[in-house]
């Protein structure tokens, strides 16, 4: 005897795609939308040529589940095949840009020559934030690196002490 599948976890609803689709399109390419600024104002375009284009490629992509979100892998980068990936909020929100222009967890050393990951976290009971710094490094990309890793294995410990 075959199980069938229930038809509702094989495939991304239309509806996510074409909220997604569209709002991706709005902020790179309409000035009224809040979010262009931060998207098309610096260049950030939509590189699939129409919205089946994009189902096709974003519905073949692995990973997704309810309440996740398109991610570009390259925050700088375009909307475009092999640099989306679906991410929980908390991934997307680790790999965006600060205002200083640097990744989440980078600093600028004093010389500018050199990128330091840090991790910053308020304690619970603590008025104060604490800074654990991870290294530095040559690249930014190096350090936000080891910030995402040092990130996911605090949070790994933070919730087996709790």
């Amino acid at each position: 005897m075959t199980v069938k599948k229930d038809p509702r976890f094989d495939y991304i609803p239309w509806r996510v795609l074409g909220d997604t689709y569209k709002g991706i399109k709005w902020r790179c390419e309409k000035p009224q939308d809040k979010s262009y600024n931060r998207y098309g104002a610096k260049g950030i375009k939509c590189l699939f040529e129409n919205r089946r284009d994009f189902d096709d490629y974003v519905s073949s992509l692995p990973g997704w589940k309810k309440g996740m979100q398109l991610d570009r892998i390259n925050p700088t980068g375009n909307y475009e095949k092999g640099n989306v990936r679906w991410v929980t909020p908390k991934q997307d929100n680790a790999n965006k840009i600060s205002k200083t222009g640097l990744r989440h967890g980078v600093i600028h050393s004093k010389n500018k020559k050199k990128f330091i990951s840090a991790i910053t976290f308020k304690l619970p009971g603590m008025g104060k934030s604490k800074r654990v710094y991870l290294g530095t490094y040559k690249t930014e990309y190096e350090a936000h690196e080891t910030y995402v890793l040092g990130y996911r294995d605090w949070e790994t410990d933070r919730k087996s002490v709790v």
